[in-house]
């Protein structure tokens, strides 16, 4: 998830203004839209390398996403029959030797909850019995 949210950010929405719709209802809507766009590049990226025994981690979504940019205005210039060549083209050259990612490694740290930092000690047995509710008035100004 948080990769996904990452590229999401820095590579897929290149553009530095915010989202343009002005209900919550749009945002909504041109953000499903941004994650649906950004799940079809990734399966388009897995389907890339099953023919090569590839893992699909090794493809650099960077790299996805410019060959898409550079490919979308062709199709238009290309005639329907000719277009699943062009789709096998940008389908192989995502697996180019050069622009493959190094293996990623394995993760074997587990998830823990690591202590807080604080200067004020924790609360004690001793502490959860004090209360103001059964002192006078004077022995509360005195504290």
């Amino acid at each position: 998830m948080e990769l996904t949210i990452a590229e999401t950010r820095t590579q897929q929405r290149l553009a530095a203004r915010p989202l343009r719709s002005k209900t919550p209802l749009g945002v909504l809507q041109e953000w499903s839209g941004v994650q649906l766009a950004h799940d079809a590049v990734r399966c388009l990226m897995a389907t890339s390398a099953a023919p090569v025994d590839l893992d699909p981690d090794r493809l650099s979504f960077t790299h996805a996403i410019a060959v898409l940019h550079d490919a979308l205005p062709l199709v238009s210039l290309v005639p329907p029959p000719t277009r699943p060549v062009l789709f096998r083209h940008v389908l192989a050259e995502w697996r180019l030797p050069a622009t493959l990612l190094p293996p990623r490694r394995l993760r074997c740290n587990p998830r823990v909850l690591e202590r807080s930092q604080t200067r004020l000690r924790r609360k004690r047995p001793p502490d959860q019995g004090f209360h103001l509710t059964h002192r006078s008035f004077a022995d509360r100004l005195l504290l």
